[in-house]
């Protein structure tokens, strides 16, 4: 080998060797570029677009009330997303919509069942919430924002424009999953017991012995439990149930992405075009409309509607499930239905955050949210970290009133700060609130957010903001509409939620008129002069806004709820109702404990 050969192979061996110095330094240098964005970008809305076969979609909308998932691309504002699993999602607003035959569906996105190595910027899975019961389509986003400013963890918000496919479904609120990505934002362990409990063991009246005596009634369910094995975030049945659909799918079923690939009609931050030509709503779910009926998610052995049955499993276990160990939460629920009176201050504040649920519980009484714990008794997550517990909030789409619980339409503003749920079946509220200095924290609490969160102005000038943000995406009929929710209430010119007129039933929020299918006049709902019918079994005429919940105005509601907050803080008003026509109160009303 001459000197030339030599020098050839040593410059070529110098190159080689910076090469590997550079990748190992800068190992992203020769990889795609990826465009950095926010996933939940404020102060604009954002363009989603989800891309599947239309056959997917098709058995979607066949039984929305399966909550089954396919196969989908997300697009977020141009960027791809392959193989990310999407499903139905909700309770009332899934009912009302699968009721109607209504594509305005709420959505789950989960980027991780398919594809463990993929993440949407770092989150795993997220909700695409269509507003249901909200005319104005900005609660969701106000309320987290409000808890938020109480030092209380929530999951980011974003406003997004939907489309599947070629069809636009218009204004959604994108929210981010509770589950350990969030947690470990928060939390120095982001590894212990994350709970989202549901109907039957939300209210934690309950203990182990409750627990252990229904289990031994309904026996062993030993195929029940292996189908609830968590795959890294996923339950084994919902794998199973996807994978299945698909290969028993047909797949010559028409449809404009056979296979996935680029948006349809048009690059990202394009108008995508009007629905395809011959695209048919498809027929109205069969009843029962619950989950955890037949076909449902939530159904198995000792369940029932809405996922109930079960108390170990309706308390719903989201981390750790293949190595279950309930002990933490047993000595909670020890706790609170056992303890005595003498001891309970100490006992509960070792084991729970009581000044985060006090400011929990001051922010959902303020804005009057009864779709929670202290309302439905649901809609809420427990955390347990390093042996304490922690509330965190979900699902706010009908706070501010919005959801009565019976009462008449003109009293949410006036809701009690001192009773604020059927006291006899929320020990979590009951007992703690029944301990003065807790009391005195949380009407502390209370005047905080009254000259702060919600101070004159403040609150109003946000909703200002946001509205400007959304207005543009209200289509043009509705307008009259959005505007009312936003300042006095009261009735409406159509249905503001998804499903048919009456239940919520009509053209969904938002939604362009070709992706919507009339439905027939309402039985349920609200009817003036008769405020004692309990909420859902009220004739009321058609329209009004989503389903048979009636929002009030936005600032009207705020206005009147600051002054009944401030009037039963100084003794001027009741703070405890005698004789509550709240839904589910025993005649008489329930005494503080």
């Amino acid at each position: 080998m001459d000197r030339l050969e030599k020098g050839i192979l040593l410059a070529i061996g110098a190159i080689c060797l910076g090469l590997v110095l550079l990748l190992l330094a800068r190992p992203d240098i020769f990889l795609p570029s990826v465009k950095q964005i926010d996933p939940f970008p404020k102060g604009k809305v954002a363009t989603v677009r989800i891309v599947m076969p239309q056959a997917s979609w098709q058995r979607l909308m066949a039984n929305p009330l399966a909550e089954q998932y396919v196969r989908a691309d997300f697009w977020f504002e141009g960027q791809r997303y392959p193989n990310v699993a999407v499903r139905p999602k909700g309770n009332s607003s899934l009912m009302s919509a699968a009721g109607s035959g209504s594509k305005r569906l709420s959505f789950k996105v989960d980027f991780n069942m398919l594809n463990k190595a993929q993440t949407f910027c770092g989150v795993k899975k997220l909700s695409l919430n269509n507003g249901w019961s909200d005319p104005t389509l900005i609660r969701e986003a106000l309320a987290y924002e409000v808890f938020e400013q109480m030092g209380i963890p929530v999951p980011r918000t974003a406003f997004v424009d939907l489309w599947i496919n070629d069809m636009h479904l218009g204004l959604y609120t994108q929210v981010e999953q509770i589950d350990k990505t969030f947690l470990a934002r928060y939390f120095p362990n982001p590894s212990g017991n994350l709970y989202k409990p549901e109907f039957g063991a939300a209210g934690l009246n309950w203990t182990r012995e409750d627990a252990e005596r229904q289990a031994q009634q309904v026996g062993p369910q030993p195929q029940q439990r292996l189908l609830e094995i968590n795959l890294g975030g996923s339950r084994l049945a919902e794998l199973i149930a996807l994978l299945e659909a698909e290969t028993s799918a047909d797949t010559n079923s028409p449809g404009p992405m056979p296979g996935f690939g680029p948006p349809p009609m048009g690059a990202a931050g394009q108008p995508l075009g009007p629905p395809a030509p011959g695209f048919q709503p498809m027929p109205p779910a069969q009843p029962p409309f619950g989950r955890g009926m037949p076909g449902g998610r939530g159904f198995g052995p000792g369940r029932g509607p809405f996922g109930g049955g079960l108390l170990v499993e309706a308390v719903g276990l989201k981390t750790n499930e293949n190595l279950a160990d309930h002990q933490g939460l047993f000595r909670l629920l020890d706790v609170l239905n056992r303890c005595p009176e003498q001891s309970f201050p100490e006992q509960i504040g070792q084991i729970f955050d009581v000044d985060l649920w006090l400011r929990y519980l001051a922010v959902s009484v303020a804005i009057v949210h009864l779709d929670n714990y202290i309302g439905m008794g649901h809609n809420y997550y427990l955390y347990e970290s390093q042996g304490r517990f922690t509330v965190l909030p979900w699902d706010l789409n009908m706070a501010f009133g919005t959801f009565n619980m019976g009462i008449p339409t003109a009293e949410p503003a006036d809701y009690p700060i001192d009773q604020p749920s059927r006291m006899s079946d929320r020990p979590l509220a009951a007992r703690i609130l029944a301990y003065k200095p807790f009391l005195d924290r949380y009407h502390q609490y209370l005047r905080q957010l009254l000259d702060g969160p919600l101070a004159p102005g403040v609150l109003e000038s946000r909703i200002e903001q946001l509205s400007q943000l959304v207005r543009p995406y209200v289509p043009q009929e509705q307008l009259a509409d959005f505007d009312k929710g936003l300042d006095q209430g009261g009735p409406y010119s159509g249905s503001m939620g998804p499903g048919p007129r009456g239940l919520g039933f009509g053209r969904m929020p938002f939604g362009p008129p070709d992706v919507n299918r009339p439905g027939p006049p309402g039985m349920f709902g609200q009817r003036p002069g008769d405020p004692n019918i309990p909420m859902g079994f009220r004739p009321r005429p058609m329209g009004g806004p989503g389903g048979f919940m009636n929002a009030p105005g936005l600032k009207a509601f705020l206005a009147r709820r600051r002054l009944s907050i401030r009037q039963q803080l100084d003794g001027q008003m009741p703070s405890i109702v005698e004789q509550p026509r709240m839904f589910g109160f025993p005649p008489g009303g329930q005494p503080r404990l």
